[in-house]
């Protein structure tokens, strides 16, 4: 199985750019560990069959291209290149360490301590992350009106621009994940949403994307006969 290619420079947030690739990184992680463990089960059948007697599955080598013509200089053919392909935690960059101790309960009598032994994984962590705005209030005595300060930009209707980016980015842009899918794993992560906001999200209720499709659509207009 081939993960489809996926533009993320489609989508405008960061924050929502980089949840989007974790989360491709881990799919194709477990369909590369699948396909592994497919390999592993068959070999097993055909080993098992072979032991009884029977014939294994055929060994059917894959075609092999010609290779491209080598157009490096004679001292690059020289150098040497590691074989074998490179270790799987060799470029992950480790960001926490916990200890993992055994219970003393089950050790028997006269047990030595023998040092640790280390173990890589990786974690994905999504937080829900609930901000008080404090907004400055100005009274102005001669026009009878107040002034309040704005919020930050990008946040409208209770929820952060990764929210507002992130509902359309899984909805239609990369994976056309189902409103009530999408509306459950919010809520699996701690957003309190409602299938009504979902759902606005999904067809721009504000307009603000049919407004930036109505200037392009102008700035055509105006660029042709």
């Amino acid at each position: 199985m081939q993960l489809p290619d996926v533009n993320l420079d489609t989508i405008s947030d960061p924050a929502t750019r980089e949840v989007i690739q974790q989360l491709l990184n881990i799919i194709e992680a477990l369909v590369t560990e699948n396909a592994a463990l497919r390999l592993d089960v068959q070999q097993l059948r055909d080993e098992n069959a072979r032991l009884k007697g029977g014939s294994g599955k055929p060994d059917i080598k894959p075609s092999v291209k010609p290779s491209p013509a080598d157009h490096s200089s004679e001292a690059e053919r020289q150098t040497r290149t590691p074989r074998g392909k490179p270790k799987k935690n060799e470029t992950l960059v480790v960001t926490r360490a916990q200890r993992c101790v055994v219970d003393p309960a089950r050790l028997p009598e006269g047990a030595r301590f023998n040092g640790t032994r280390e173990t890589i994984a990786q974690n994905l962590i999504i937080q829900v992350e609930v901000i008080r705005f404090l907004r400055e209030e100005w009274f102005v005595p001669s026009t009878n009106t107040t002034i309040l300060a704005p919020l930050p930009p990008g946040y409208h209707g209770g929820f952060s621009p990764t929210i507002q980016t992130l509902i359309p980015a899984l909805g239609h842009d990369t994976t056309n994940v189902s409103q009530p899918a999408l509306l459950n794993f919010l809520r699996t992560v701690g957003v309190s949403i409602g299938t009504g906001t979902v759902a606005r999200r999904l067809g721009d209720s504000t307009g603000r994307w049919a407004e930036e499709a109505e200037a392009i659509h102008q700035a055509g207009l105006a660029s042709g006969s």
